[in-house]
């Protein structure tokens, strides 16, 4: 992993949050994910993991559904786990930098 470690859930909402939920670019998002996660994870870390595995990813569906429509994945109950994690980690986004 060119993070260093093994991604966590944890980590991949977060990488979600931060690409979809603010205005950030690729390196605000780095940088606020190494002061998250005490990572070494560099700019190109996470917009690679983010375009690779997590564009298509069930993370991803959970936090678009919520933003244009918010739909809660009722009948999921690790879905509705993963949207209330997103939701606390969009709402530590400062308002100014904020999308959802």
């Amino acid at each position: 992993m060119a993070h260093g470690r093994t991604w966590t859930l944890d980590q991949m909402i977060y990488l979600v949050v931060m690409k979809l939920a603010s205005s950030y670019g690729w390196k605000r998002v780095a940088e606020a994910f190494r002061a998250r996660f005490d990572s070494p994870a560099t700019h190109k870390d996470v917009e690679s993991k983010f375009n690779k595995d997590l564009k298509k990813s069930k993370i991803h569906q959970i936090v678009v559904d919520w933003m244009e429509a918010q739909i809660i994945p009722e009948d999921d109950p690790d879905g509705v786990c993963i949207l209330l994690d997103a939701l606390m980690m969009i709402g530590e986004i400062p308002l100014e930098d904020r999308l959802a």
